[in-house]
């Protein structure tokens, strides 16, 4: 019995000093420990790398975290747009793969104009995500406020960008947004007017969001999208000094979610992303592409307010520089896209109009196997919109306001890219990440992997050989 109660005590004791081997390996205290790796995903719609690297903006998180970690511009999809781009995020694929081709896009099975807002999760996507891959391995995951996770049920506690008040209810994990009430959290304050004016305290609602599911749920995996840039952005122009306002104060509600992460004992085992979906160019100019197409006979019912479409024989849907054109008569299918390519063609505000034989160039699909995707594309000049003109003419200036959807290679297009953590180098230089590279780097730092084909790949430039991988509390200053 002696012998016994001795054996049991020395396993103890081996047991104790594991555990505080542990602690001292992830230089924390016993009440902070981590239990397993963390990963926060933070997405600032429509934050340009020009701005990440604009010293005078006082960008004081995000520059404490580079320093630590890694900066660079990320390279986005095609068209560089909202859902496309946070879609290419999370499933590591193209357009081509996982078949959200743009924020709007027209059906051809379905035969009407769709959003991608409007489409849940499963209609959406066509590919798994890293919340698939986490869900199938018992992983504890949120997303707050993120595109197209619309009654996504392999998030654990989600609520996904809508600011129609029956939509974010509909698409959000049941019971959490009345936790959230109950909680104190003006949760209503998701689905207000979505002005400039109003999405800044928006983004505040959102990091409240995110704060309270640290405290309480501790995710492994959580991605957070917060959009008061974008919307400022397109509203007066990417050089208003709003913008740069807005920056800072999402600076700081980072700072403040950081500041949780540590709270919660997590920081230290926690990998950030700040990333975006894409970059901004000013508007000088808008062309109106269906008046135009109407007067050549290629569009019968021009309508004339902004959000309208027209249709056919040829249907045009907008996607910010780029205009998806969709030929409705097949009978004359050849005959109608000689006519635009050759009419378009002699418009200065228009870049150029992309045939299907170079979608795959750009990560698209061919039309006949995507039916969202257009029969052209319509590309503007960059620093021309696609919109509705009044009175006569095609061509209006603009002496305000943004756009995006442009090619991702043009500089104006590319991204902020911040990240640090246990699991990522520090490095001087500045770096390129792809955004489809995002997915399976995450995966990576958890263990895991798709185990369908994807179009990214892990990062290992910016991630450090598991060997090597250390700990340490990130510097954060809460403001």
């Amino acid at each position: 019995m002696r012998l016994d109660n001795i054996a049991i005590l020395r396993r103890m004791r081996r047991g104790w000093l594991a555990c505080l081997s542990m602690l001292l390996c992830w230089g924390g205290s016993a009440s902070a420990a981590p239990t397993r790796r963390h990963v926060l995903i933070i997405s600032i719609d429509g934050f340009s790398h020009t701005k990440l690297v604009d010293r005078s903006i006082k960008l004081v998180q995000l520059r404490r975290l580079a320093a630590r970690g890694v900066l660079g511009a990320g390279i986005s999809t095609f068209p560089s747009v909202t859902w496309t781009a946070h879609t290419t995020m999370l499933t590591g694929s193209l357009p081509r793969r996982h078949g959200v081709v743009g924020n709007r896009f027209f059906d051809r099975i379905k035969n009407s104009d769709r959003t991608a807002w409007g489409l849940k999760r499963a209609s959406l996507v066509a590919t798994p995500t890293l919340f698939d891959v986490a869900a199938r391995h018992g992983l504890v995951t949120a997303a707050i406020h993120w595109p197209g996770s619309q009654l996504d049920s392999a998030i654990t506690h989600n609520i996904p960008y809508q600011t129609d008040w029956p939509a974010l209810t509909k698409g959000s994990t049941r019971g959490f947004l009345e936790t959230l009430r109950r909680a104190g959290i003006d949760v209503g304050g998701l689905a207000r007017d979505h002005s400039s004016e109003r999405v800044v305290k928006m983004d505040r609602v959102v990091a409240q969001i995110a704060r309270f599911t640290v405290r309480t749920y501790k995710p492994a995996v959580m991605a957070v999208h917060f959009d008061s840039p974008d919307v400022v952005a397109h509203d007066l122009g990417p050089d208003s000094p709003k913008v740069a306002e807005a920056l800072v104060a999402v600076d700081g509600l980072i700072g403040e979610l950081l500041e949780t992460y540590r709270a919660a004992g997590l920081l230290a085992s926690t990998d950030v992303f700040v990333v975006s979906d894409h970059g901004f160019l000013p508007v000088t100019s808008v062309f109106d592409i269906d008046k135009f197409l109407h007067t050549h006979g290629l569009i019968d019912a021009y309508g004339p307010f902004a959000d309208e479409f027209s249709r056919g024989p040829v249907y045009t849907v907008r996607n910010g520089h780029a205009t998806f054109l969709y030929i409705l008569d097949k009978k004359r299918a050849p005959l109608l896209r000689a006519k635009v390519i050759e009419v378009l063609g002699r418009v200065p505000q228009i870049d150029r109009v992309l045939r299907p034989s170079q979608y795959s160039t750009l990560g698209l699909p061919m039309p006949r196997e995507n039916a969202r995707i257009g029969d052209l594309i319509v590309l503007a000049k960059p620093h021309t919109s696609f919109g509705r003109v009044k009175g006569k003419g095609f061509v209006r200036r603009s002496s305000s306001g943004g756009h995006h959807g442009y090619l991702p290679t043009h500089p104006a297009m590319w991204t902020a890219f911040v990240c640090a953590g246990p699991s990522i180098k520090r490095l001087v230089e500045p770096v390129r990440f792809r955004l489809v590279d995002l997915a399976p780097t995450v995966l990576e730092l958890l263990g895991l992997a798709f185990t369908t084909p994807i179009d990214g790949r892990t990062d290992r430039h910016i991630v450090r050989p598991a060997s090597r991988r250390i700990a340490g509390p990130l510097a954060v200053n809460a403001r």
